[in-house]
């Protein structure tokens, strides 16, 4: 899609449908206090770094990257 073109959802979902192994995501939930604690985290450590990067460029105030689940050794669920 172009930068001022509007995605088609209906086409995205069908797509979607298609393709093995996809994830549907939905990304509505939204964190408006930008002094919220954050701890952010993915597989190892570099995604959530970008990210980190992104919400302090962003205005949140407390957020940590806490690197890689793949380094975790305690309980999940």
């Amino acid at each position: 899609m172009g930068l001022f073109q509007a995605n088609d959802i209906n086409a995205g979902v069908e797509e979607y449908q298609k393709t093995l192994q996809a994830k549907l995501i939905d990304v509505r939930e939204e964190i408006t206090d930008l002094d919220t604690p954050l701890f952010v985290y993915c597989c190892s450590g570099n995604r959530s770094g970008h990210a980190v990067t992104w919400l302090k460029q962003a205005g949140y105030s407390k957020v940590q990257n806490i690197g890689g689940i793949a380094n975790y050794s305690g309980k999940t669920e």
